[in-house]
């Protein structure tokens, strides 16, 4: 019975006025005693006419609650024992068991540990007392998941749980000393081996578990919050059910946070209402998303609402069977709690936006189809031909995207996108789903620079300012004087920090003055080698004649005996380079034209000599620069929300505001996150300009391996060591 009751019903004697009583509460301060139509009754402290502080609640059924309050509700430390005897000792909030607590049953069973919203939640120990077993371990919505079942003779297992009962894997040990691990499926243990330990050996000890398993452990662990609430829109919500939907200027490209089912559709209808033949809709998020009620819902640690669950490195596939299991979760708990799905969900007060808080629901489930998963959404879409295809591609959270993950949208640009859209959501369209944006407008904008006006115009998903620019910016462009980069100040406003300026130097090409002067100066020491080299020839054959002369007889009779076999053959080698150099006359005659003349008695090139590789073509001298204006562009076109520029900036001075070590240090590694992001855009931007004729034959990461790619990414380093590490905002 609730001890909550309504002001008419009131009959409270403050201890400070005690010859008068109230027939109904007043807005009063101070200890009183209320007695109620339904003979519960009140002692304690009050404030502005609500239980606030310590008190003891009577209820007229025998069950009592002596403890602390905070504005009417049970909140704090307290004692509740039930009109069946059973005693709960602890901390609560909201009304509800919330915290540590003891909970003794009238059969003398107990459970000890941590609670949440009134259920067993997080770790703790059950003990049955007249069968003298426990259960021990994690507990996850008054369910055993992960933990040790301990047996009165003495055995004891550990392992997982379903249903507070041994499920999976797990290990057993006996009294005798005998263990074995195995597998408990259809109340069965189905063991793997037997070992008979030595009386002073130690417990066996559980291999690790791989990645996969520990993230099927966090999802069984988890509990359930909602994907939508009232303060997610950011934009003005233009179709409905889709968060912050958005074009990207009039592009192909589409950004959105996660929609319920209803919102997909109308998505679906927006873009091709805008021309757009298809949809490929890309799911950014590494989280399972399951759907109740046509409404999406992620797993989420419980002591950590905010956050996105970890769950490791795990593929695609893997992501698919959590999201399988997530959803039987969900099912097994909703079935238990009486058709009931109990979620958390975002709240933030209309009247005041500072005010926000995580708050507790339930929706009743009525059909079993209710229940599906993401990808059971997309097939039901196929059953209504709906124009809609669907992958999964995971952007990273915590660290820059690898040279694979763009590989990844390039093959689904070229595969997927002709005559079509790519829509990119994450839960809020605000994050993840960015960065995505960015690597997709790159590789569908035209020419590098997309055409059109700014995003939100006239076409779908317009959320900002409408209309474009048209040749009124072109005009405006060209009046305003452009930036220049000056290495002694420079903006980082304008992403002008000295590892991304290195980069932009080593893509730009040689300035055209500076080349010509190169190649004269080449040209005049080649001039004066080829002279040198001359020179000392001449000396040589003057020299020798002198020989010759002095003694002509000996000179000649040793020349023909030493050279009699050679002569032939020098005679047979200087009839073919005759030959060969009359086809060879019109390259001679332009090498002449070039001041070059081939020297007398120059061996010619072996026939096997493989051909001199052509000199790789220059970038022009502002490349570079080009190259981030298109980096720079894409970011501004796509962070009508979240623009990772500003984000950036924006940690310099979250960084310079704080003094704690570790929180600078946790600033400072997401800043050179987006720093190692926005360094690999800029050589993405590259490789798009120089591979797209080809049609991407050749891979980013392929590309990126090559000498010259390489020797530029190098510039950047690691978090560990280089540029990366030596990081300090400039």
């Amino acid at each position: 019975m609730s001890d909550e009751e309504t002001e008419s019903n009131y009959s409270v004697v403050f201890d400070d006025e005690p010859d008068k009583s109230y027939t109904y509460l007043p807005p009063k301060d101070g200890r009183a005693r209320a007695k109620f139509a339904n003979n519960d009754s009140y002692y304690g402290d009050y404030k502005d006419g609500k239980r606030h502080g310590k008190g003891k609640y009577t209820l007229a059924s025998g069950a009592s609650y002596d403890g602390e309050y905070v504005e009417n509700k049970k909140q704090g430390w307290g004692t509740f024992i039930a009109p069946d005897s059973g005693k709960y000792v602890g901390e609560w909030f909201q009304d509800k068991r919330h915290g540590k607590g003891t909970y003794s049953y009238p059969n003398k069973d107990s459970y000890t540990g941590e609670w949440a919203n009134g259920t067993k939640h997080g770790w703790g120990t059950y003990v049955y007392a007249h069968i003298s077993c426990s259960l021990s371990g994690t507990w996850s919505n008054g369910q055993l998941v992960d933990g040790t079942w301990k047996i009165h003779d003495g055995s004891k297992y550990v392992g997982s749980f379903l249903s507070n009962q041994p499920a999976g894997e797990g290990l057993i040990q006996f009294p005798s000393g005998v263990s074995c691990s195995g597998q408990y499926a259809n109340e069965k243990f189905i063991a793997e081996f037997f070992k008979r330990a030595h009386p002073n050996a130690r417990p066996p000890e559980r291999s690790q578990p791989d990645v996969f398993k520990k993230a099927c452990r966090a999802i069984d662990k988890c509990v359930s919050k909602s994907d939508h609430n009232n303060s997610m829109h950011i934009l003005k919500e233009t179709v409905q059910g889709c968060p912050n939907f958005r074009r990207i200027g009039t592009s192909p490209v589409f950004v959105c946070g996660q929609p319920t089912v209803d919102g997909f559709k109308a998505a679906v209808e927006e873009i091709t209402g805008a021309g757009l033949e298809k949809v490929l809709w890309v799911n950014n998020r590494s989280e399972p998303v399951v759907y109740v009620n046509s409404k999406p819902f992620c797993p989420r640690d419980r002591r950590e609402l905010v956050k996105t669950l970890k769950l490791g490195d795990i593929t695609v596939a893997q992501i698919k069977e959590l999201e399988a299991r997530f959803m039987e979760n969900i099912k097994f708990m909703t079935k238990k709690k009486g058709g009931l799905h109990y979620f958390h969900e975002d709240f933030t007060e209309p009247t005041d936006p500072d005010v926000k808080r995580i708050e507790l629901k339930t929706v009743e489930v009525t059909e079993a189809e209710a229940m599906k998963s993401i990808s059971q959404i997309y097939e039901s879409f196929a059953e209504e031909d709906l124009p809609i295809a669907y992958e999964r591609v995971p952007v990273p959270e915590d660290s820059a995207p690898t040279p694979d993950l763009y590989d990844r949208f390039v093959k689904l640009v070229k595969e997927n996108l002709e005559g079509g859209a790519m829509v990119l959501n994450d839960p809020l369209g605000t994050g993840l789903s960015v960065t995505a944006s960015i690597i997709g407008y790159l590789l569908t904008a035209k020419g590098g620079g997309e055409e059109g006006g700014e995003e939100g115009g006239e076409e779908a998903g317009g959320g900002g300012d409408e209309g474009d620019e048209g040749d009124g910016a072109e005009k405006k462009a060209e009046v305003e004087e452009k930036h220049v980069y000056n290495s002694e100040a420079p903006d980082i406003t304008k992403g002008e920090f000295n590892v991304l300026m290195k980069l932009v130097e080593g893509l730009n090409g040689p300035d055209p003055e500076e080349e010509r002067k190169r190649l004269e100066e080449e040209a005049r020491l080649a001039k004066e080698e080829a002279d040198r080299i001359a020179a000392e020839e001449a000396a040589k054959a003057e020299a020798e004649a002198a020989a010759a002369a002095e003694n002509p007889e000996g000179a000649e009779g040793e020349e023909k005996k030493e050279g009699e076999g050679e002569e032939k053959k020098e005679g047979e080698e200087a009839g073919e380079e005759k030959k060969e150099g009359e086809e060879e006359a019109g390259d001679e005659g332009d090498k002449a034209a070039d001041g070059e003349e081939k020297k007398d008695g120059e061996d010619a090139p072996a026939e096997d000599a493989p051909p001199p590789e052509p000199e790789k073509p220059k970038n022009p001298p502002d490349y570079g620069t080009k190259m981030k204006e298109k980096v720079d562009d894409a970011i501004a076109k796509c962070g009508s929300v979240t623009n990772i520029l500003n984000v950036l900036v924006g940690l310099k001075t979250e960084y310079d505001a704080v003094e704690d070590a570790a929180t600078k240090a946790i600033v400072k590694d997401k800043a050179t996150q987006i720093l190692q992001t926005y360094f690999t855009m800029i050589l993405f931007a590259s490789y798009i300009d120089k591979n797209s004729a080809t049609e991407y034959e050749k891979t980013f990461q392929a590309w990126m391996a090559e000498q010259d790619q390489a020797e530029l990414a190098d510039l950047l380093g690691t978090k560990e060591s280089g540029a990366l590490a030596d990081f300090e905002w400039v």
